[in-house]
């Protein structure tokens, strides 16, 4: 359980600094950010997984769901950069 909070965190961080790094349209590359990079990290697992001969299809639509999951996160932080940004406006 610890894992997938830890996981979770992760992705909103990442969308938190894909935003910091954006100038419009925060949110989408958060979301990006995060499915990208759970694209990659599971794309590493597949190949593992392939390697060592188990089973991969059956697990698909886990991945989607997952992926959605990671992108959600990832707005999730885009959304905390948006609200520092707006937040540091009004304090200058």
């Amino acid at each position: 359980m610890l894992f997938v909070a830890v996981f979770l965190f992760l992705a909103a961080a990442c969308g938190y600094a894909a935003a910091r790094l954006a100038s419009d349209q925060l949110l989408q590359h958060g979301a990006a950010a995060a499915a990208i990079a759970y694209a990659i990290v599971q794309g590493i697992g597949i190949i593992r997984h392939l390697i060592v001969g188990r089973e991969v299809l059956t697990q698909l639509l886990s991945y989607v769901f997952l992926a959605l999951l990671m992108a959600t996160c990832g707005m999730l932080g885009a959304m905390l950069e948006r609200r520092t940004r707006r937040l540091d406006s009004l304090r200058s």
